[in-house]
């Protein structure tokens, strides 16, 4: 439960923090409109870059995302076949009835 709330605790101070610099940077890509005197069809502009950007962003994450995946289903895999190995061993050696050598 307590490890719980730490996980939940630092996920919400990681948003706010990012939720706070996505507000920094909407003034300061709004300044920039303005300054540049876009006001007219700068909104607009801002909307259709942020909107392809959010969508090459999230590709991205969900590439990345997939690709840890993966890494780690292939770790899993990997202890699971060094585990079968060791347990057939130990099968072995128990139909044997030999005792197991410690290694030196």
């Amino acid at each position: 439960m307590k490890k719980e709330m730490i996980d939940k605790f630092a996920m919400f101070i990681t948003t706010a923090f990012a939720f706070a610099a996505g507000l920094a940077w909407n003034e300061a890509i709004k300044k920039t409109i303005e300054n540049l005197g876009l006001t007219q069809y700068g909104p607009f502009v801002y909307a259709v870059i942020l909107t392809i950007i959010a969508v090459f962003v999230t590709i991205w994450v969900g590439k990345a995302a997939e690709k840890a995946s993966a890494i780690n289903l292939t770790r899993e895999l990997k202890n699971a076949v060094q585990a079968e190995k060791l347990r057939t061993e130990l099968l072995k050696v128990a139909e044997i009835g030999m005792p197991l050598q410690k290694k030196k």
